[in-house]
């Protein structure tokens, strides 16, 4: 059975990783033989999946692999009032459940645990942890003078008499400096011996969440003076501002050379939760949500109007766009790639780091094209009907569209009839997860099935929600692109499975800990369970590994050490419910074993 980064790895998912719909929709290179309805319910649903054997045991082994994302049962109360302002529902989701995860580890972490919130931001989640643990000592570090400031604002008008007070300090993040920071911290601390010391980030972006844990593994093995590390959670987001080489990590996945080389597309697919695109209607059948059709029309629509350029006419004067108002909630530029950043070993690691990938064009896959660029975000409305969306586009754009007007173009009778033509030329995509190259199977072989699952004609419903109100000539294309973006995305979840894994896998080797051979990388990733008191046994293939008999949940025995005894446990904990918008759920948890 292929494992992870089999699929991962293979040729045909290559190809899909770089193929973007707006690339797609001007110069198909392959057809897809089922439509984005056929696939979801394939990959989402017990049914039995109706797809050509192009797409069918490839989409299987996608659902099969990806990891279940259901939330770990976990008392968690709701934020006071407090600890709640300024925080959107979302947020106090996340902060409620995380600060709770905190609170239920913190008794087996030792009395005089100190907390260091990494990329504390405006210190929403500081703030909770310290109304959950109002003795707790917490250091709140931040690379943007800006957001510290402004936890501070918080903070004296929302916990003023917080005794011990919240520390803050702005440092640029990265393993030596966090490391030193801590030190500085803790120099003068009261504690009669080292002081256990746990790191928490929640949404630690890019390359925070591997940087937290080489500083982590680098002062098991080389002890600090004053304090002890104790424990890890952290919530990882932005895989696409990661340093490249920071994925893969582990041994076990880099013995695979084409992760090293995954396109940039990957990592932005890899924030992409199919799963929470649809439910069951209430006659049970598979039922898409109107935000999620909305945001795949929103794709199909925009590539489609790629194509539509090809026919444009520019006007003489192209309107002036104002340039967009800068946000205020842009992050620090931290420094992504490794030759830029100041270097740091974990002391004991053969191998710190993975080879350099090779150079990759940093737009691969990813569909930004000069001409959306120039078209810029619309407002949802825009979307409503195919002639007013293209009215729109022309006139911020500055050109003259067909069709724009409402009315089909003269040539949408040839056009369609050339679309068919060119359909029948080019070869069906073939995901063969096993490393041949895309398309190598007989297209006759796909063709026995319909293209997309249309019977007597009739168009699937469900693909008509995806795609919109569209002219007969742009339907088959639109069907398509949704399709692509759709399979797209599955890989996105398992990109994102892949990175956890690989994380969860590193660390256990740095810290000494051996990998679970009951695990196997074939199996399903299981819930992460977590108990109220901190402890916790986990589902099956937490952190699946890239080789039989990889490194799965592991526990072991880690020497020394205070703060915390010395036995460690490694694991994914499904910590957010997506459903509340927290795409980003699991959180890597480090903590001794209950």
């Amino acid at each position: 059975m292929a494992s992870l980064p089999d699929v991962l790895c293979a040729p045909a998912t290559l190809a899909l990783l770089t193929t973007h719909p707006n690339a797609h929709a001007c110069a198909p290179a392959f057809r897809i033989p089922a439509g984005p309805a056929a696939i979801l319910r394939a990959a989402l649903t017990d049914a039995p999946a109706a797809l050509p054997p192009a797409l069918a045991r490839p989409v299987a082994a996608v659902r099969r692999l990806t990891r279940p994302r259901d939330p770990v049962p976990l008392a968690a109360p709701p934020l006071s009032i407090v600890a709640a302002q300024g925080m959107s529902p979302k947020k106090a989701h996340e902060v409620a459940r995380m600060a709770a995860l905190v609170a239920g580890l913190a008794p087996a972490l030792g009395a005089a645990l100190r907390i260091v919130d990494v990329g504390a931001g405006q210190g929403y989640l500081t703030r909770a942890l310290k109304t959950r643990l109002p003795a707790a000592r917490i250091l709140a570090l931040d690379a943007d003078a800006a957001q510290t400031a402004g936890a501070r604002r918080y903070e004296a008008r929302l916990l003023p008499h917080a005794d011990p007070p919240i520390v803050h300090r702005t440092v640029l993040v990265e393993p030596g400096p966090l490391l030193a920071a801590v030190d500085a911290w803790l120099a003068d601390d009261p504690a009669d011996a080292q002081a256990p010391v746990l790191f928490v980030a929640l949404h630690a972006c890019g390359s925070l969440t591997p940087d937290i844990l080489r500083a982590f593994a680098a002062a098991r093995t080389a002890p600090r003076a004053a304090w002890a590390p104790a424990g890890v959670v952290a919530v990882g987001c932005c895989y696409n501002l990661m340093d490249p080489a920071d994925f893969p990590l582990s041994a076990p996945y880099r013995a695979h050379a084409a992760l090293h080389a995954l396109p940039p597309s990957a990592f932005h697919l890899a924030a992409q939760v199919p799963a929470t695109w649809a439910a069951p209607g209430a006659d049970g059948a598979l039922a898409i949500l109107p935000a999620a059709a909305l945001a795949i029309r929103k794709l199909v629509w925009r590539a489609l109007l790629e194509r539509a350029l090809q026919h444009a006419t520019p006007l003489d004067a192209p309107p002036a766009r104002p340039a967009a108002p800068a946000s205020a909630t842009v992050p620090a530029h931290w420094p992504r790639r490794r030759e830029q950043r100041a270097p740091f070993a974990v002391p004991g690691e053969s191998d710190p780091a993975p080879p350099p990938p090779p150079p990759v064009d940093t737009q691969t896959g990813i569909g930004t094209t000069p001409a959306l660029a120039r078209l810029g975000r619309l407002r949802d409305a825009a979307y409503d009907t195919w002639g007013g969306f293209l009215a729109i586009a022309a006139a911020r754009m500055g050109v003259r569209l067909p069709g724009a007007d409402g009315e089909e173009p003269d040539h949408a009778d040839s056009a369609e009839e050339e679309e068919g033509e060119e359909e029948a030329r080019r070869p069906v995509f073939v995901w063969d997860i096993d490393g041949s190259p895309p398309g190598a199977e007989d297209a006759a072989d796909s063709d026995a099935e319909d293209a997309y699952g249309e019977e007597n004609g009739e168009e699937d419903p469900l693909d008509a929600a995806l795609t919109g109100a569209l002219p007969c000539a742009l339907r088959a294309r639109a069907r398509e692109l949704a399709a692509l973006h759709v399979l797209r995305c599955l890989v996105g979840a398992l990109v994102e499975d892949a990175v956890l894994r690989d994380r969860a896998a590193w660390v256990r080797s740095a810290l000494g800990l051996p990998p679970d051979d009951d695990d196997d990388d074939d199996d399903d990733g299981g819930d992460g369970v977590i108990d109220d008191d901190g402890g916790g046994g986990g589902g099956d293939g937490e952190a699946e590994g890239a080789a039989p008999g990889g490194e799965g949940e592991g526990e072991g025995e880690e020497g020394g050490g205070e703060g915390g005894a010395g036995t460690l446990h490694v694991r994914l904990v499904n910590l957010f419910d997506q459903a509340t918008g927290s795409g980003r759920n699991v959180a890597l948890v480090i903590a001794p074993v209950p």
